[in-house]
């Protein structure tokens, strides 16, 4: 943790800079579990939250529409507890099962950056985005949105894993 910190606070001469877009992400139902969590427990619970999803997505015979994805409270970010938010899209109604409900996560149009492999470096991704945000002067209070079109479920190999950040901005479209 502490060379990842050093690297976000004075970055490696040879990064690149991240690529970002900016995306228009649609209302979407989806299968979601929410709760209220430290910033240190947030991996492992994804992890029983994705897990729980899709045994309660398949135990039902509904297929996912789109990747995973999770929403994340600025005051995880700021105080390091907050609501965290699991889901996945689907467009059939999801029967409330334990934890899963059926929810709309919201529509948002966002600042995208990527980041492949473990989640281990993944603060110098949000480092970059956080820069180009402040530095385009885009940025409005949301919540951070992750989305992993691949991920844990889709493959044990961490090298490839892929998680998209999302950083909400202001409309800058008509």
């Amino acid at each position: 943790a502490t060379a990842s910190l050093r690297n976000l606070l004075e970055p490696p001469s040879d990064t690149t800079p991240a690529r970002v877009e900016h995306r228009q992400i649609p209302a979407t139902p989806a299968a979601a579990v929410s709760e209220v969590i430290d910033v240190q427990d947030a991996s492992a619970w994804y992890q029983g939250a994705l897990g729980e999803l899709h045994a309660v997505l398949a135990a039902h015979k509904i297929k996912p529409t789109g990747p995973a994805g999770a929403i994340y409270a600025n005051d995880l970010f700021t105080h390091h507890h907050g609501e965290a938010t699991a889901f996945v899209p689907c467009d059939q109604a999801v029967p409330a099962t334990g934890r899963v409900i059926g929810v709309v996560i919201p529509p948002a149009e966002l600042a995208v950056a990527g980041h492949t492999g473990d989640h281990s470096d993944i603060d110098l991704a949000y480092g970059a985005l956080a820069t180009y945000v402040t530095d385009h002067a885009l940025g409005i209070e949301g919540p951070i949105r992750e989305y992993y079109p691949i991920g844990p479920h889709e493959t044990e190999d961490t090298d490839q894993w892929r998680t998209e950040i999302g950083w909400p901005i202001f409309n800058t479209t008509a």
